[in-house]
């Protein structure tokens, strides 16, 4: 059993070294969106410098303008890792196909990472698109583009242009919304955050363009929003947040334990917080869910909220699952961790006991037995031999106590789908 537990985990280790180098499986890298306004000059900057760092004929760019539907084409034609929204528009900016179109993208696969910068104009008008917002673009597709599942940027300015459309978008994803509006002021960034630092280091960003709040903290959908950039020498009121960890101005929390290919038993998992300063108490949520699954059906579990879970991989068949914990400090303060795990399928029978559920002293074994009806098994449970004595098995027993013989789909139902077949 060991053998064929190790010979799963191996091909699954190396099927996920082929997806980590598929990184760049979709059709094209960047969906790059302008929703018609004033400022559509500047999106065209925008984009260029995304094309140049995405590579040739890799980035796509879309105005959308009345009647809309301009997003459902390009989603329609071409697979994208990242869409980049530019919300510079005071008009109706009544698109609702295409937002939902984008919700779509963005709940379907492997959680994307999300930045929300509601001063991004600041880094592109007055020629800054070579110097600074060159520089900007270049660090957020790089954080997209190691992410497994891609990302989403949300970019817009104050609350008279982000009211009208993009917070739309906002609200389908699970968001609160941007607001306010905040008058040219200095813009540090945290300085120790991926995004301020790979590959380009910086450590302040223009902020002149009357500029907007970004939201922050737990989010209406689960996720979490970390300040990378701030007003006001406040860093709870960010004009750029992000669900990517790091830094010197948020906590971060860290998940432990045992992946795969775990055979039908119970797991502890264990969460770490890293934090520059105290920011408890921590509250805690948890999610146990099969890869895969859509986002509005990742339900948080019931009573849950320890700093530890227990996961018995009992009655779950065989496949992939996530295991996700939202932690939540104080001030609003939140971060969130994922651990992938591999539950395997645990066979029983050649000729031999084989381990099923738990592991030494009550650990439950399926036995085959030789008889007139082949492919029948007692179900037993490893018990401790005296001092001197081997171990024992006490097996299950009618009330006669006749030991129970059952076949492989009996196995399956004890232990749970996909714990318990036949070889």
């Amino acid at each position: 059993m060991k053998y064929r537990l190790l010979l799963l985990s191996l091909l699954l280790s190396f099927v996920a070294l082929l997806q980590g180098s598929a990184s760049h499986a979709a059709d094209k890298r960047v969906l790059f969106v302008t929703i018609s306004g004033g400022y559509n000059a500047d999106g065209v900057n925008m984009f260029n410098e995304v094309s140049a760092v995405a590579g040739p004929g890799m980035a796509t760019h879309v105005t959308l303008t009345t009647p809309g539907g301009q997003v459902v084409a390009a989603l329609a034609a071409d697979t994208y890792e990242q869409i980049w929204i530019y919300d510079l528009s005071t008009g109706t900016d009544n698109y609702p196909n295409d937002y939902t179109a984008i919700a779509n993208w963005y709940a379907t696969g492997t959680p994307k990472e999300i930045i929300c910068d509601s001063r991004w104009l600041s880094s592109f008008w007055a020629g800054r698109y070579t110097t600074e917002g060159r520089k900007l673009t270049q660090n957020y597709y790089q954080a997209f583009d190691l992410a497994p599942g891609g990302g989403i940027l949300l970019a817009t300015d104050h609350d008279a242009f982000s009211t009208r459309g993009i917070n739309s978008i906002n609200s389908m994803i699970g968001l609160n919304g941007f607001s306010g509006n905040f008058p040219n002021q200095p813009f540090p960034l945290d300085s120790g955050h991926p995004l301020s630092t790979t590959p380009n280091v910086l450590t302040s960003l223009f902020n002149d363009s009357s500029t907007g709040q970004a939201p922050f903290g737990l989010q209406p959908g689960g996720r979490t929003l970390q300040t990378l950039g701030y007003h006001s020498g406040n860093p709870l009121k960010p004009g750029i947040s992000t669900t990517i960890s790091g830094g010197n101005l948020n906590f971060e929390i860290n998940l432990n334990g045992p992946s795969g290919a775990l055979c039908a038993s119970t797991n502890l998992y264990t969460t770490s917080i890293s934090s520059p300063a105290d920011f408890g108490p921590y509250t805690y949520t948890w999610y146990f869910y099969r890869t895969g699954t859509p986002i509005a059906d990742q339900l948080p579990v019931t009573g849950a909220t320890s700093s530890t879970f227990s996961v018995n991989t009992s009655g779950f068949a065989s496949g992939p699952y996530v295991l996700r914990v939202v932690a939540v400090g104080a001030q609003n303060r939140a971060d969130e961790a994922t651990f992938n795990i591999e539950i395997g399928a645990c066979e029983c029978g050649g000729g031999a006991a084989e381990l099923c559920t738990g592991a030494g002293t009550g650990a439950m074994f399926a036995i085959p037995v030789d008889g007139p009806v082949p492919g029948l098994y007692a179900i037993c449970r490893l018990m401790p031999g005296t001092t001197g004595a081997d171990d024992t098995f006490d097996c299950e027993t009618d009330t006669n106590g006749t030991i129970y013989l059952v076949d492989s789909s009996v196995l399956e139902s004890y232990f749970g789908v996909g714990f318990c077949a036949a070889p």
